[in-house]
């Protein structure tokens, strides 16, 4: 049985239940949190025990103040789901094999290789650009066109602010433009601190607005906020451009945010590889979720011919799809 309601329950016919990305701790199941962000990170749960990484454990307790063993359990496969840093995908095995991805990505990242597909019964996978126009470009593509755009701005003595989330593609963004030695916002250094720990390399700075103001000269903010940062007599002096990262941005261009600059780079899989994922997985039946579900599950049936459903409240019997 598979339904949603505080993130998806999962029960095997001997009665081994999970609950997978709940928003609330659920005591009478096996919990699983697949990563670090704030919309899938669990509350009340302060003792008890989480299937998860030691990354996701770390910002558990950051971003929610919560603290939770790192659980393991013999029915649960955690697999890379190359999505932030420390996501897992979780291969549930009893009377049949269930592939959980919850957010996913297969194309390479500075920490990952990509998620790759996995042979399962049932495939519960995220379908947030689960449409047509969502079609990313190559990774090292748009990196490229990320530091080009960032070189010419800090030649013509220009700064440039860069709207990122907090925790994924600020990280990625980090790492990209090191060598400018790019200043954050406090949430963001807060997150790469915690990274550190990890082995993970940041050439960031703190961003401080006397000192930025003091010097002149152009520099890289990366920040989530949507506000302009400020000096400490007003805004900051000189000229500046705005850059926002983000798949949106595939269909929205430069109106996305409202930037100056807009880049197509997504920690999630865009639709072609979101299809190939799914059949290479090679399902007998597949639940949509997030997103596009109910466009996408259409999708996957029209293209691979499988069986797929959009995972919505109610209970969902896997006999019913059999």
């Amino acid at each position: 049985m598979i339904y949603q309601k505080n993130g998806i329950s999962v029960t095997f016919t001997d009665g081994t239940k999970f609950r997978l990305d709940p928003r609330t701790y659920s005591p009478e199941e096996i919990n699983l949190v697949s990563h670090g962000h704030s919309d899938h990170l669990p509350t009340r749960c302060h003792g008890e025990s989480v299937v998860m990484s030691d990354v996701t454990q770390k910002l558990l307790k950051l971003r929610k103040r919560a603290t939770a063993d790192i659980l393991s359990h013999a029915s649960v496969r955690p697999l890379d789901a190359g999505h932030v840093v420390g996501s897992r995908m979780f291969l549930l095995e009893g009377d049949q094999s269930i592939l959980y991805t919850g957010d996913f990505c297969t194309k390479q990242k500075f920490f990952s290789q990509g998620a790759q597909p996995v042979s399962a019964d049932v495939l519960i996978v995220e379908s947030t650009f689960g449409s047509e126009e969502y079609v990313f470009p190559e990774t090292k593509e748009v990196a490229t066109q990320i530091r080009q755009c960032v070189a010419s701005c800090i030649e013509n003595d220009e700064s440039v602010i860069v709207l990122a989330y907090p925790f994924g593609k600020a990280q990625e963004l980090t790492h990209l433009l090191r060598d400018y030695a790019p200043f954050v916002d406090d949430g963001i250094y807060q997150i790469n601190d915690a990274l550190r720990s990890f082995g993970y390399d940041f050439r960031d700075q703190l961003f401080d607005a006397a000192s930025v103001t003091e010097s002149r000269e152009p520099f890289v903010l990366i920040t989530s906020g949507r506000s302009t940062p400020q000096g400490q007599d007003g805004p900051l002096r000189g000229k500046r451009r705005t850059l926002a990262v983000s798949g949106w941005a595939a269909s929205r261009g430069k109106y996305f945010r409202g930037v100056d600059y807009a880049f197509a780079l997504s920690d999630h899989a865009d639709f072609q590889d979101l299809l190939r994922f799914v059949d290479r997985c090679s399902p007998e039946v597949v639940y949509t979720c997030h997103g596009f579900a109910k466009k996408f599950a259409r999708l996957v049936h029209a293209h691979l011919g499988i069986d797929a459903f959009p995972l919505e409240k109610g209970q969902h019997f896997l006999s019913n799809y059999a």
